[in-house]
């Protein structure tokens, strides 16, 4: 017949009988409790010493970020599209771009004192670990963050100014320009022992193209300006009569040109957008992938002196958008025209521009009569960097839909397809913008996502400094030690669980008569079979217990003999308490499974058990 479920008053009767067994066998428990705490005390040891030392090792690592720096060996071209590039890859904390080390020294002096050194200029930016972590805050406009080096050998702290000096050679002479910038923090003795400022990087490019020789106006300092020169397609030729194969061949080897085409009427007005009508034959000098500036057309009315040609400059259209003073906004197709008023009408030029042929900058556009007139905003959309800049419309009564703008702001809009060009309002005058940076401070996010830069950047060409070397020992250190952890582990476990295993099957044997009455008095055997169970339970957890004890008495011993080592929150032997959890649930799993042979053991045990031992 087969035995109901046990009743809830049978467990705990089991239990409290397992638990008096232990206590009326004190000595043989102790001697059990001992002898698997002498396993289990050298393994959370061992745990802990691995444990705290690699982790004080990766914490010092991920604190100083040095670590995660990667520093290029050599000068990198690099433009934006690059930065903004690799800034959207997951794995880079922090990217900024440098400028040129022979340009990137200056004069640092005190306000408060005499005192000045030279020092190193460096860009930072939002998210620099290496200021933020090191005791100060990002600068903004018009301010540094010194080293500590610097900060002690010219006496300033946060909130002093200090004035920064660049110099140049201008001829046998020095030029020196000063601003003064407040300072926004000092840096640990950790971040660097150099004497450095870090400001923002648009102070630097001042710096640099000061050096240059170029003016920086919103600092007030003089120079040059890097003023934008019109480059072009190719060149359109009227002419009163076709040229013979042999002049085509001269200009299309001189003049650094390399294409012709003769165009008709409705190829002109096509290529062009505009027409000329008393034309008797129209050329079209066009390179296929290159631009070509002014000289192309120098060399191109050279070759035609004496021909009664006429030679414009020509750029195919440029996708923008216009937006008039009311806000509308629509797309249009930008080309460009400049010719005297009496040539246009000698060749019967539609529509003829305004402005003549002059060759000063004028931000005119011309329109068909439907478009409203005055001030509005031009946009560029094929470049990558789109150049915005103000124009005054004008209007004209053909049929034509095109704009036309004269051409010299149209080859500065056709160079703002390979350039990036800055419109400056107060000069009035189109400024090249930096095209490439000689190099870049990074960071990677994490200690592991060094290795997959470097490799990336490696591909591209670009040879870094990474502590990669460092990082790799102490992940080799942190896999070796976990294989001699789990196989001393397995070693002493095997051997804890082969000793509760004997003690318990050996109490079980000397108990067969006990085990038998009880069967007598109406315990069920599903109940016994919990006996052993529970006393394994209560052997593992006391041992535990005393193990746990007796290691955090040694780690504390351990932490205390190395303090002058340890940094303040490290420790060389420490367990989380969420491994202490695991380990705990991991003892009490294997005393379970240890008591599954007494149990065994226990369900052979019968009522005539008993019987015959009377």
């Amino acid at each position: 017949m087969r035995e109901s479920s046990p009743r809830p008053i049978e467990r705990g009767l089991v239990a409290r009988l397992a638990a008096a067994d232990l206590r009326h066998e004190w000595i043989l428990s102790l001697c059990v409790i001992l002898a698997l705490a002498a396993v289990l005390a050298p393994l959370l040891l061992m745990f802990g010493l691995k444990f705290g030392t690699i982790e004080t090792l990766r914490r010092r690592l991920i604190q100083d970020p040095s670590n995660c720096e990667i520093r290029p060996l050599a000068t990198v071209a690099r433009d934006l599209a690059w930065f903004d590039q690799m800034r959207a890859r997951p794995d880079v904390g922090f990217l900024t771009p440098t400028t040129r080390q022979i340009a990137a020294g200056v004069i640092i002096k005190s306000l408060s004192g005499t005192e000045h050194i030279d020092c190193d200029l460096i860009p930072t930016d939002e998210g620099d670990r290496l200021v933020v972590e090191n005791g100060s805050r990002v600068p903004g406009p018009g301010e540094v963050v010194i080293t500590a080096m610097a900060a002690r050998m010219l006496n300033v702290k946060e909130g002093d100014s200090v004035s920064v000096t660049a110099t140049r050679s201008s001829g046998v002479d020095s030029e020196r320009a000063t601003v003064e910038m407040r300072v926004a923090g000092t840096l640990g003795m950790r971040a660097s022992g150099l004497k450095a400022v870090y400001a923002t990087l648009s102070f630097l490019e001042s710096v640099e193209s000061y050096k240059d020789g170029m003016a920086v106006p919103d600092l007030g300092w003089p120079g040059s300006l890097p003023l934008a020169r019109p480059v072009f397609d190719g060149a359109i030729v009227l002419l009163p009569m076709a040229l013979s194969e042999e002049r085509k061949l001269r200009l299309i080897t001189s003049t650094g040109l390399n294409h012709i085409d003769q165009l008709d009427g409705d190829g002109l007005q096509g290529r062009a957008g505009w027409s000329a009508k008393n034309a008797l034959v129209v050329y079209l000098l066009s390179n296929e992938a290159s631009t070509v500036g002014e000289e192309s057309l120098i060399a191109i009315r050279d070759q035609l002196r004496g021909e009664s040609a006429e030679v414009l400059a020509w750029i195919r259209p440029l996708n923008a958008t216009l937006r008039d003073a009311t806000g509308y906004e629509r797309p249009i197709l930008v080309q460009a025209l400049s010719i005297a008023p009496d040539k246009a009408a000698a060749f019967g030029i539609e529509p003829a521009p305004p402005w003549g042929a002059g060759t000063e900058l004028r931000l005119d556009l011309l329109m068909p009569d439907d478009a409203s007139t005055g001030e509005a905003t031009l946009t560029t959309v094929q470049a990558e960097h789109p150049l915005k800049i103000p124009v005054t419309i004008k209007s004209h009564n053909t049929a034509s839909a095109g704009a036309l703008v004269p051409t010299a702001l149209g080859g500065l809009l056709r160079l703002s397809q390979e350039r990036r060009l800055r419109f400056d309002e107060h000069s009035r005058h189109f400024l090249l913008e930096r095209r490439n940076y000689a190099g870049f401070r990074m960071y990677a996010r994490t200690l592991d996502d060094v290795e997959p830069l470097r490799s990336a950047l490696a591909a591209e060409g670009i040879n870094v400094h990474t502590e990669a070397q460092r990082i790799s020992e102490v992940t080799e250190l942190d896999r070796h030690l976990t294989r001699i952890f789990w196989i001393i582990a397995v070693v002493g476990i095997s051997g804890g669980v082969a000793a509760l295993v004997a003690s318990l099957y050996a109490s079980v044997e000397r108990k067969r008569r006990e085990f038998g009455v009880l069967r007598l008095v109406g315990i069920s055997r599903q109940s016994l079979m919990r006996f052993p169970v529970y006393q394994s339970l209560i052997l593992a957890g006391m041992s535990f217990l005393f193990a746990a004890t007796l290691f955090h008495t040694i780690a504390m011993t351990i932490n205390h003999l190395f303090r002058e080592q340890l940094r303040a929150g490290e420790s060389f032997c420490r367990l989380p308490i969420i491994y202490q959890s695991a380990s705990l649930a991991t003892v009490l799993a294997f005393a379970t499974i240890a008591a599954a042979l007494a149990a065994a053991r226990v369900n052979r045990a019968a009522p005539a058990d008993a019987l015959r031992e009377e």
